[in-house]
């Protein structure tokens, strides 16, 4: 019998056993896992498949693991994002449906994060399933299906629950692990997510 995990290359496909038989560690990595793991923003960079998101997803699984981490760490993987590419030249406002899309998917990887806590409860007006469905719509180009105003999201939303959720996880600080910003996003898309973000 042959494990189809042995023939997955990119970490994140990588189920979190496998993940563990198949990663290693370099040399340096203590003291990136610490700079990651602190407060304050970092930016990884490099090219592809050099350890980006193995570094992420590692930093992830330490503060879920840690006994005393006051952290609530969130991975978020934009890979995707090509999906939302046609509304850029279809649609006056695609930075505002991208800047949905990216919103759902820290709302999709705090309930990843929840469940990881093995705390299943809603958090949001919108359920786990309701945020997926959305991502999906978005990615089909389908926002004549998200028009209800419950749909919408604020910057302010994605505040108000990182406070909610680490009130309920008893952590201090909500951490958010955000991958493939750089290779993933088209020129359009990278604009107008570091905007976002500034």
């Amino acid at each position: 019998m042959i494990d189809s995990e042995i023939f997955t290359e990119q970490a994140e496909y990588l189920s979190g056993s496998a993940f563990k038989r198949w990663s290693i560690s370099h040399q340096n990595e203590a003291d990136t896992m610490r700079k990651l793991t602190q407060a304050g923003a970092k930016l990884i960079t490099g090219p592809r498949g050099c350890g980006k998101t193995t570094l992420m997803l590692k930093a992830f699984d330490k503060l879920m693991t840690s006994k005393k981490g006051n952290g609530f760490p969130v991975y978020v993987n934009f890979k995707s994002s090509l999906k939302l590419e046609p509304l850029y030249r279809s649609n006056t406002n695609a930075v505002y449906w991208f800047n949905q899309w990216v919103m759902l998917k820290v709302i999709s990887g705090i309930y990843d994060s929840l469940i990881k806590m093995n705390i299943h409860k809603d958090v949001f007006r919108l359920t786990k399933d309701q945020t997926a469905k959305n991502i999906e719509l978005l990615e089909m180009g389908r926002v004549d299906l998200l028009n209800d105003e419950d749909d919408q999201i604020t910057l302010n939303d994605i505040h108000t629950l990182a406070d909610k959720v680490c009130e309920i996880s008893f952590k201090s600080r909500f951490i958010l692990l955000l991958d493939d910003a750089g290779h993933a996003f088209s020129s359009d898309q990278q604009k107008d997510f570091f905007e976002f973000y500034r």
